[in-house]
């Protein structure tokens, strides 16, 4: 077009891509109508203004991410990326509001559905401690071979900065699932999880056994006979076994610890049941999926990069494709 002049030639301009450092010289174009300068050859490439990584790139160290520390990351691109140009890419490309592309699942037609929950803690580089939460929401528990079990169609949400993390939760299940679907929603007891109620219709809150039997121990220690009667007053719900039981307990041994673990089986003693149907390993996702990374070896977060870390984690554990963080909304692997 005769509007279209060229304004410089010959500029170079240097980029990383997966196959390493790349010079190349490029036109710099005017439009006269509008005044504006651009390259043609950056559009092709699909190269940003005033970045050095493409996006292919990008997508690359977000994927490896998800697995491997900043300077394994670094190490496995041969160093074309700096360990703290991955931190940066992790905490630019992650959005802090996630958007999910949900048109493209294929709605369930189950009765029932989990929303299990639990927070994982770490400290922060300033010293002070941090608890970031995870929610996921499965069709149940199959068998995976022997005397071990998995979850049915999980998927899983973290917690974001600007957004409750059950609005997150009813989203999905809206459109996942029916109107009329029982929700059934496990975790420790903390009131953010209890909170679920206000946000899910149809919903009820159970106790998950792991925290009830740990409580029963720390109340009762080694004596079996007093584990068994704290076991059958949280089976008829009865308080005032409770209290006898506790009573025998601190006769001769008055503990902070105890006192503790009494409060709790008394605050959430309708919330209790020891039934088969009761089912949570919230404690093994917790540990997987978060702690595996963030706190079981030494590591010095920010509040933002943990938060970023925690969206990579729950991405690739709900099979999200990562490419799509450059797109308007987060797009499922089918």
């Amino acid at each position: 077009p005769k509007h279209i002049k060229v304004y410089r030639s010959k500029e170079p301009r240097t980029y990383i891509g997966i196959g390493g450092k790349v010079t190349y010289y490029r036109r710099e174009y005017l439009d006269t109508r509008t005044m504006e300068t651009f390259h043609l050859i950056d559009d092709v490439i699909n190269l940003e203004k005033a970045h050095r990584i493409t996006k292919n790139l990008k997508a690359k160290v977000l994927s490896l991410r998800q697995n491997l520390s900043c300077r394994e990351v670094s190490k496995a691109l041969f160093g074309h990326v700096s360990r703290q140009s991955v931190c940066k890419i992790m905490c630019e490309c992650i959005p802090d509001n996630i958007s999910y592309d949900f048109c493209a699942l294929s709605r369930a037609t189950v009765s029932d559905i989990f929303v299990e929950a639990d927070e994982a803690h770490t400290v922060l580089v300033n010293g002070s401690r941090c608890c970031i939460n995870l929610v996921y929401v499965h069709e149940g528990y199959i068998s995976a071979g022997g005397s071990k079990n998995t979850i049915k169609n999980p998927f899983y949400i973290s917690q974001s900065a600007h957004k409750n993390i059950w609005l997150s939760v009813l989203e999905y299940i809206k459109n996942k699932y029916p109107e009329d679907v029982k929700i059934h929603v496990r975790g420790d007891g903390a009131n953010w999880i209890k909170a679920a109620l206000n946000y899910l219709p149809n919903s009820d809150f159970k106790l998950d056994k792991f925290h009830t039997m740990k409580a029963i121990k720390t109340i009762a220690k080694d004596d079996k006979y007093l584990q068994r009667k704290i076991y059958q007053a949280l089976e008829n719900h009865s308080h005032f076994e409770l209290v006898q039981c506790y009573d025998i307990a601190i006769k001769n041994d008055l503990d902070k610890l105890k006192i503790q673990a009494f409060d709790y089986l008394q605050n959430n003693l309708k919330y209790i049941d020891f039934s088969e149907e009761n089912r949570c390993s919230a404690e093994g996702h917790i540990s997987h999926v978060y702690a595996s990374k963030m706190s079981s070896r030494p590591c010095s977060w920010s509040k933002k990069g943990l938060l970023k870390f925690a969206i990579l984690r729950t991405l690739l554990y709900s099979k999200i494709d990562i490419k799509s963080l450059f797109e308007k909304s987060l797009k499922f692997i089918q």
